[in-house]
């Protein structure tokens, strides 16, 4: 029970120092899976503690791939909706209660797609004990 108190303290006090945990985002920031400038393109991207910094498009791509069916089904599910209030927001109707929604379906869409780094969370680690094959073996593959 000692241990289970001890490791509830620890998670706390992460919580409470990672609140506080601010971010400087230089404006040569460059994402971790195209390259491109975030600040130059137009739409969002997330930085993570580990430094990464990604366009919010090609994260979904790669982490949709480690998503179980249901997690994937509910994602397309708050997207659609997201794309329902965007369609208000452009008509300025977007108030009271259908803005919270907008913001938690947001959180939510963060919540799978950029819970963490994909180079230094779970994905990464889980992913370890694939095989590495090199451009060269995979071209040798196709041509016997």
């Amino acid at each position: 029970m000692n241990d289970c108190d001890q490791t509830c303290d620890g998670l706390r006090e992460e919580i409470s120092r990672l609140r506080n945990h601010h971010m400087d985002l230089l404006p040569t920031a460059r994402c971790a899976f195209t390259h491109k400038l975030v600040l130059d393109e137009d739409q969002p991207f997330y930085v993570f503690p580990s430094g990464f910094v990604a366009l919010e498009a090609p994260l979904k791509a790669e982490v949709i791939k480690h998503l179980n069916e249901e997690q994937k089904a509910r994602l397309e599910t708050v997207e659609d909706e997201l794309n329902i209030l965007d369609e208000k927001e452009k008509v300025g109707k977007l108030v009271g209660k259908n803005r919270a929604r907008y913001y938690d379906l947001q959180l939510e869409k963060g919540g799978f797609i950029a819970a963490e780094c994909p180079f230094t969370g779970s994905i990464m680690v889980e992913s370890i004990d694939k095989c590495f094959t090199s451009s060269l073996e995979e071209d040798l593959q196709y041509e016997l």
